[in-house]
């Protein structure tokens, strides 16, 4: 359902006003979405306010980070992403028994913290979004083996997770990268789906869908805004994750069993 946009008055956002954090916040995007930026700006937004942050990588029980941009990744997490790109088109078809499982063992790994958690991307769920981008040709057709939809509705329940998904403007896209390229710090990924953008933004678009079905999402659509404007739609999604909303209300799946529709 569409959220009504509400300014929120920073002058008098206080102990009474700032919208309650959720527990635990997955903030996830594609390449080039802002994810780091979203992240740290809401962790300091939320520290303001007087809350401790935890900030993970990559998986719900990932392990703590300081880090400040992805554009920061060791040269073994480079060359994982190239091995990865390389022997995909062998393996793809493997991927959603490897997924299940990834996501399984995360769940079983995963602690609640006493402070407030943020989890920036997923990584299983990304790299879920990138081969559905491969095998279908738009969101709508989705169609995934049952094990695999258990296993993403059972994350939500289990952790509690609130999600801010970023969409972006595939102009945009391109140009954070080609920033990056001169730069000299775009990664595999960057590149592939720089290359294709026609699948850049049909991956998008499936991780967007994955993210409000399965993980209570908001999507933000994170074209360079300005600070203030990225800070009122990420209040706004507080307050909607406030709302007592059903659960996978535009999920259309066959009897108990069968696959997961999206």
């Amino acid at each position: 359902m569409p959220y009504p946009h509400k300014k929120i008055d920073q002058s008098t956002a206080g102990a009474v006003s700032f919208p309650e954090p959720p527990d635990l916040l997955l903030v996830i995007g594609t390449d080039a979405s802002g994810k780091d930026y979203v992240a740290n700006m809401i962790s300091n937004l939320i520290v303001s306010h007087g809350y401790e942050v935890e900030k993970r990588d990559g998986w719900f029980s990932g392990s703590q980070t300081q880090t400040v941009s992805s554009e920061e990744k060791s040269a073994f997490s480079l060359l994982a992403e190239k091995g990865f790109i390389f022997t995909f088109a062998l393996t793809k078809y493997l991927m959603p028994v490897l997924l299940a499982n990834l996501i399984k063992m995360d769940l079983l790994r995963f602690r609640k913290s006493k402070r407030k958690v943020i989890v920036v991307s997923h990584t299983a769920i990304r790299l879920l979004a990138f081969y559905l981008g491969h095998v279908f040709a738009t969101s709508d057709s989705i169609i995934l083996p049952p094990y695999l939809d258990r296993i993403l509705r059972k994350a939500t329940a289990a952790t509690g997770v609130k999600t801010i998904v970023l969409d972006i403007d595939d102009p945009i896209r391109k140009g954070r990268i080609s920033r990056r390229i001169k730069l000299g710090k775009a990664d595999h990924f960057d590149l592939y789906l720089a290359a294709d953008g026609i699948l850049s933004e049909r991956v998008e678009d499936i991780l967007v869908r994955l993210a409000t079905t399965y993980f209570d999402a908001v999507k933000i659509d994170n074209n360079d805004l300005a600070v203030d404007d990225l800070t009122d739609l990420v209040l706004e999604a507080f307050c909607e994750f406030q709302e007592n909303r059903p659960k996978f209300s535009d999920s259309k799946t066959s009897q108990a069993g069968g696959p997961g529709i999206i």
